[in-house]
This record gives structure tokens, sequence and C-alpha cells, in this order.
């Protein structure tokens, strides 16, 4: 048994080695302007975490919830929820709506430089593949005013606040002790999540400019490939799609990369024609 189980640890070892690797996609997370973009987010969600522990007190007797050591009930945990959700400070108080727009916009052009260098084509130095393109412009925009509305604390993160102040009140704490554990457990909470933003960011960037380059440059077809160190089975069945046409979505419902946060899968396109770089003022 202990010799099958050590095989098989071989096994997945060689199988983690011997996957693809995005290295845009990991070269990209080496930059500062990565760093920065993880930072950013971070302290934000940090401050809008710290936000709810301090008024955690105001809040609690907000929905009825009494200094009485005693169970709160679903339908307090309901109206918590809720004022939690209303009152809680906008990520936009803490984080830049604009300078997030500049650093996705820095990685699409980062990411769109690379895949030309993939693909073979000469990239002179000082190019600056400066994007002027209003449509992938506007969508970076909404990607960044979306992640504004959805990516601090998300209606996951607050069931587990309230998960956590209902384990404190069935604890016995008091609603000032329910306040300094939620302080205590945030920033793990924040940290995570500002990884978790910044690696799907970072593969979104990756994706987006390896699509835009292939359809600018006449490619007709492209495929998923399963990559990194956690495909599931929705890459994995992206990956069975083979060649698609170009315009149209892999199994999962994705233009391209990725299918899941912390996705590490790419696309590659069909035959292309380099004539042009459209998306770009560079040549």
């Amino acid at each position: 048994m202990f010799a099958q189980a050590k095989v098989l640890g071989i096994l997945d070892g060689f199988m983690e080695k011997s996957r693809p690797v995005n290295k845009p996609y990991r070269a990209i997370q080496r930059q500062d302007d990565f760093k920065d973009f993880k930072n950013m987010f971070a302290g934000g969600i940090k401050d809008q975490s710290k936000w709810v522990a301090d008024n955690m007190t105001k809040l609690l007797e907000s929905a009825g919830i009494q200094d009485d050591l005693q169970p709160i009930t679903p339908d307090q945990e309901s109206k918590l929820k809720g004022l939690v959700k209303r009152d809680m400070p906008a990520l936009t108080e803490y984080v830049s709506e604009f300078k997030t727009f500049q650093l996705l916009k820095n990685f699409f052009e980062w990411s769109a430089k690379q895949q030309y260098k993939r693909w073979g084509y000469i990239v002179k130095s000082g190019v600056t593949f400066e994007l002027s393109n209003e449509q992938y412009i506007t969508q970076l925009k909404k990607r960044a005013a979306y992640l504004m509305n959805q990516s601090s604390l998300d209606e996951t993160t607050i069931d587990q606040v309230i998960d956590l102040v209902s384990q404190g009140k069935l604890d016995g704490m008091t609603n000032n002790e329910v306040g300094q554990m939620l302080s205590d457990e945030f920033d793990d909470i924040a940290d995570y999540r500002a990884d978790m933003i910044a690696r799907t960011e970072a593969a979104n960037a990756v994706g987006d400019a390896n699509h835009a380059t292939a359809v600018e440059n006449g490619a007709a077809t492209h495929s998923w490939v399963a990559a990194g160190s956690n495909p599931d089975e929705e890459c994995q069945a992206n990956e069975d799609d083979g060649e698609i046409p170009i315009d149209q979505e892999f199994s999962s419902g994705d233009l391209n990369e990725p299918a899941h946060p912390n996705c590490e899968c790419y696309t590659e396109a069909g035959e292309i024609d380099l004539d042009s770089t459209d998306l770009w003022g560079g040549q």
C-alpha cells in the first residue's frame, strides 16, 4: 500500500512537471506593476475590512443583536448581512479605478508584445505597443469598474463574516469582542482575496491580449492548452474541444483564458498573418 502511494506520488510529480507552463502569465507576476496591483487591492480590502470590524458593534446593535451573550437568530443574521452590504464603504473610496484601468492596460500591452514574440515575430526594442483600439480600451475600463464593485468583500466573504459573528456570539462573545475577532481575521482574508484578484486579472490580461492579437492578425482558429498547477475538469474539457473557430467559445463558455480564478491555462491561435499590428502604434 505504501509502495503504491509512493509510486502515485512520483507520477503526480512527474505529471506536474510535464504540464505546459503559461510563461507570459508567470512572467507578468514578477513585474512591479503586478506587485503594485496586488498591494493596492490588498490595502483597499484591508481598509474596507477594518471599517466592518470597527463598526461591527454598531451594526450588531442596528440588527437588534444585544450585548447579552445570546446566540443570534437566522432573521438577525439576514438583517446583519443586509446592513453590512448596505453601509460598507465602496472599494472606490480606497482604490483608484483609474489606476486599476492603467495597470490592466499595462498588463494587456505587455502580454500582446509577448504574444508576438511567441509567434517568432521580431519585436524591435523601443516599440511601445501603446493600445489605441477603443473597443479594447472600453473593455478594460469596464473590467476596472467591475473589480471596484465585485472584488472587495464579495458575497462569499460577507457570508464568512456573518458565520464568524454567529460563532462568536454562540461562544458567548460580547459585541466588542466580536469586532476584535474580525480585526484579527481580516488580514488573512484580505491577503487571500488580493492575491486571487491579481493572479486572475493577470490571466485575463494575457488571455484578452492573446485573443485580440490573433483576431487582428487574421487567425481563423484557436485551441486551449490545460497548463500550470491546477487545471480542473473544465480546463481539460476546453482542451478536448481541439481547434475551434476563433470567435467560438470553449466548453466552459470562455473565449479565452482564464476559465476560473487562479487558472494558468492559455490559448493558442491557428495560422496568422503578421503584416500589421492594428491594435498598436508600433510595428
